[in-house]
């Protein structure tokens, strides 16, 4: 199991209602925002991806995670820390096309990134190196410049981006100006 993954923005539905581009991104992709290995690629290939990160601190539904254990003042405290995660993502489309766009082409010329993840998930104890993640994570980093898709792994990490790239600039020529995560 995974946790999904899409792309929104801040004309939700109106950009949904027309044919458009996928906005779905592999479980993969998700699981390398969770576990924090797409800022690891990212310094790799030294680009920085702040609009990336930022699009997943974004939350619509801030109060989810007030616990009811949680006193008022910590949970006014957490509110106030989403709303400033929030608001970095108003207007953000622009600087996330580019950061995309850049991370595509820096990515596209990182060699064995398989063998570098796994290498990097060994050396600091990850559970999630047995068989079939280093399976997965073959055919996920493998093949950059084709967009594959398999029923057992999903895309593979060019695929990601490239989805990732239409889709936003989509959204902008559709009138968005901000771009977020959302994941179920």
């Amino acid at each position: 199991m995974g946790m999904d993954v899409s792309i929104w923005t801040d004309k939700g539905d109106e950009i949904l209602r027309d044919k458009h581009p996928e906005n779905f991104l592999s479980r993969t992709f998700a699981d390398l925002l969770i576990n924090g290995d797409l800022k690891d690629i990212a310094k790799m290939a030294s680009v920085k991806i702040t609009a990336v990160i930022e699009m997943w601190e974004y939350d619509e539904d801030m109060n989810w995670l007030c616990g009811d254990d949680m006193s008022e003042s910590q949970k006014d405290a957490v509110i106030q820390k989403m709303k400033k995660n929030n608001e970095r993502c108003n207007n953000n489309i622009n600087r996330v096309i580019k950061t995309v766009d850049i991370l595509i082409n820096a990515a596209a010329k990182l060699k064995n990134l398989a063998d570098v993840i796994h290498t990097y998930k060994e050396k600091h104890h990850r559970k999630d190196v047995n068989q079939f993640y280093k399976e997965a994570d073959e055919f996920y980093f493998s093949d950059f410049h084709l967009d594959k898709d398999d029923r057992n792994f999903g895309y593979n990490f060019g695929f990601d981006l490239r989805i990732f790239q239409r889709f936003v600039t989509y959204a902008k020529e559709k009138g968005a100006t901000m771009v977020y995560f959302i994941y179920m």
